[in-house]
């Protein structure tokens, strides 16, 4: 018994020890990579062969939001190759077909798919797949079947080529449906698998194995944008059993967290990798909401700088990593990375290593990095 208990302790700290310590990438000649010049946030992509793929984004170009700043949304596509060396050379720059942020993303058989998101048009469900074209050896994009719904900050996996796009938020409220679209059948559209047991945003999704063997989606922490401005905030984690077609509420996460970045690192682990506590976002939301009710001039100046001084003096998102067996049902906190994790960033996996690219550092400000670890 001692020697099973010292073999799996040595294990739990072994699998997430990687995921502690990253590095910046950098291209063959030793200079980083950049996501534009300022950052990016809300981008899409994944891995595609041997490629590297991010797109898409948003920045404030001029000005920060709490002064007026406008958001900006980008169609750019970095495209990367790793050589032998592990520093990355770019080999290509693309367009997307439209400006695109906050879109769902997850790699196929068939390519990279992404779904929804906004731009300076608003929502849209517009879904679109980036697959390599061999004829020319470059990627081409190809219309999918829209969302039944315009949806923004979903989560998305895909499963045996059948792609999940869990809640979101839509035109005029959070969505808690559960849809499907099965690649091989893209005719037949997204298919409403289920309803989940409240609205979600902005939350951690992954793909895992039940105790009956049975594979499920796990949805982790998030958030929930209310009519009146103020967010619910989640640290609540659920599971879909995609044999039994039911809901099974799970062992909560330590704190509430949304907008962070997770991953499967096999089927009863999962990784959730920084995220945003929420603190300082809710009292922006509570002051938001009481200037919108104040008349008096002089008083909607004085919390609006409040306000302002919030965002201005943000300590920063989260650097804690978090490992989730859904084995036993157990979450605990594993260390603190070497870097802070950006929020709304994009998560990318190949392997056993993983890519975290863009994402915002503080409220307004972008990261123009790309860290990686290995597990």
């Amino acid at each position: 018994m001692c020697a099973l208990v010292a073999s799996l302790s040595g294990l739990s700290q072994k699998l997430p020890a990687g995921l502690l310590q990253w590095r910046e990438l950098t291209t063959t000649t030793g200079k980083p990579l950049e996501l534009g010049k300022k950052g990016l946030a809300g981008m899409v992509g994944g891995s595609l062969g041997e490629l590297i793929i991010a797109g898409g984004g948003s920045d404030f170009p001029n000005t920060m939001p709490w002064d007026g700043g406008k958001k900006a949304y980008y169609d750019q596509v970095y495209v990367w190759e790793a050589g032998k060396d592990g520093k990355f050379m770019q080999k290509l720059m693309l367009r997307l077909p439209q400006p695109i942020a906050y879109a769902a993303s997850c790699v196929t058989s068939k390519g990279i798919i992404y779904a929804g998101g906004e731009n300076s048009q608003g929502l849209t469900n517009e879904v679109v797949l980036m697959k390599a074209d061999q004829s020319s050896q470059g990627i081409v994009f190809e219309k999918m079947p829209s969302l039944p719904e315009p949806l923004a900050n979903a989560g998305m996996i895909c499963f045996n080529d059948r792609v999940y796009l869990a809640g979101g938020e839509g035109l005029s409220a959070v969505s808690d449906k559960l849809f499907m679209l099965d690649m091989h059948h893209p005719e037949q559209g997204w298919l409403l698998v289920a309803k989940s047991p409240y609205p979600v945003s902005h939350m951690v999704m992954a793909l895992q194995k039940t105790k009956m063997g049975h594979d499920a989606i796990l949805l982790l922490g998030g958030r929930k944008k209310n009519s009146n401005g103020v967010s619910d905030l989640f640290n609540t984690v659920i599971s879909y059993d995609l044999v039994a077609g039911e809901w099974t509420k799970m062992t909560p996460l330590p704190f509430a967290l949304s907008a962070g970045t997770g991953v499967a690192i096999n089927d009863h682990t999962i990784a959730v990798l920084g995220g945003d506590q929420g603190k300082v976002f809710h009292e922006v939301e509570k002051l938001m909401q009481v200037i919108s009710t104040i008349s008096d001039p002089a008083e909607k100046e004085k919390l609006s700088a409040q306000k302002k001084q919030l965002q201005l003096k943000h300590p920063g998102f989260s650097n804690e990593v978090l490992m989730y067996n859904t084995r036993n049902n157990v979450c605990e906190k594993i260390g603190n990375a070497n870097i802070t994790f950006p929020v709304t960033a994009i998560l990318i996996k190949k392997g056993n290593k993983i890519c975290i690219a863009g994402g915002e550092t503080k409220p307004g400000i972008r990261s123009p990095k790309l860290y990686a670890a290995q597990f």
